[in-house]
């Protein structure tokens, strides 16, 4: 990976979090006058919401713009943008794509990029070089078919149940040496 790929990736997932944000500062300001009302379809009808909807799932009650914005349960279907004695708030049910999203992206701000950029950039090396050595593996003939052994090798060197090494096959760099 370049270091233009890496901060483009960055900056891409900075972007889908503000969007959050932005969805949930909008949805936060159509619930503040409407706190203490009813959380049903005709307290939050289409007038009010405007480009989003409403949808009520699983005794959950959602607004619905590019995600889905959790503002209440049936429990608590009074509406609150802050907790309140009848309800954890808007702010609690949503917080991630409000306070959460923010910390991730003060998260990223706040990450040594240089020293990311590296580790991964080093990880991709690596596993690339990985997925050569087991297109290797298909052109030597080395694999369980022509080298009955080869499982007991990959166990050898992994044998642990998360990770399957034989799995790698399937992702294998045909060509490669």
């Amino acid at each position: 990976m370049n270091k233009e790929t890496f901060e483009n990736i960055l900056s891409s997932y900075i972007a889908r979090e503000r969007e959050l944000i932005e969805e949930h500062d909008e949805i936060a300001a159509i619930l503040k006058p409407l706190e203490g009302k009813q959380i049903n379809g005709i307290t939050l009808n289409k007038k009010r919401l405007g480009k989003f909807r409403f949808k009520e799932q699983y005794a959950m009650y959602y607004i619905i713009g590019k995600a889905e914005h959790l503002i209440g349960v049936t429990q608590e279907n009074y509406i609150s943008v802050e907790k309140t004695d009848y309800s954890r708030g808007f702010e609690y049910f949503d917080s991630c794509c409000g306070d959460d999203a923010r910390g991730r992206i003060k998260k990223i701000e706040q990450t040594d990029k240089e020293k990311a950029y590296l580790l991964f950039n080093r990880i991709e090396y690596h596993f690339t070089a990985l997925r050569n050595l087991f297109g290797q593996i298909e052109t030597e003939k080395l694999g369980s078919f022509d080298f009955p052994v080869y499982y007991d090798l990959l166990k050898s060197i992994y044998s642990g149940d998360d990770v399957k090494l034989t799995n790698f096959y399937f992702i294998r760099r045909e060509g490669q040496e």
